[in-house]
């Protein structure tokens, strides 16, 4: 684990500054919940509900506390300030990846059939608890694929763009052709 982690700009910020930030924040990510949560009845060929849920504004609200608690952890002088500062980084971490991750979940779920939305979202799970994880079990394991990624990243953004725009460009057109254009949407926005 890192001892010194980035000072944060919401760091320096007064307290009204930050409470405007954690609000927008939570505004973002309430929009980003609500919609993949109205758009999904669409995609199942539903009619949609458009209504905000009280869900909804739960799951998007976490980053004001967040971001408080961000602002706390980094004043001066503060006992155990380097765990609180591992907690903000950790806790914000957790649940961006979270969400993105349910969402991708949820409308997996509506686009493919049953055996493979079970393999994929396993696959899903799988590669974010290792992602999660493999820095607590072996810090230099993940230290050196870190560091294979950066240097992998030079070749990929290379040759790899020529390939994934062929390989995007045969996925959607078969997408295209042979399904729903609602699910087109969602397939190429969502996960």
């Amino acid at each position: 684990m890192p001892k010194n982690f980035p000072k944060p700009p919401v760091a320096s910020f007064p307290i009204w500054k930050t409470i405007l930030l954690g609000i927008g924040q939570s505004l973002i990510y309430t929009f980003m919940v609500w919609l993949c949560s109205a758009l999904l009845p669409t995609i199942q060929g539903n009619l949609p509900d458009w209504s905000l849920s009280a869900l909804d504004v739960l799951l998007g609200s976490v980053m004001l506390p967040i971001t408080v608690y961000s602002r706390w952890a980094w004043q001066p002088r503060r006992k155990n300030a380097h765990w609180h500062r591992w907690v903000v980084n950790l806790s914000s971490g957790l649940y961006i990846s979270g969400l993105f991750l349910t969402g991708a979940i949820t409308y997996w779920n509506a686009i493919l059939p049953l055996p493979w939305n079970v393999l994929i979202n396993s696959l899903f799970l799988v590669m974010f608890l290792v992602a999660w994880v493999l820095p607590v079990l072996s810090y230099p394991l993940a230290k050196r694929l870190e560091e294979a990624q950066h240097t992998l990243d030079l070749y990929v953004l290379k040759w790899g763009g020529l390939s994934v725009v062929g390989i995007a460009g045969i996925i959607g057109a078969n997408i295209g052709l042979h399904s729903d254009r609602r699910l087109v949407i969602a397939a190429v926005l969502f996960p």
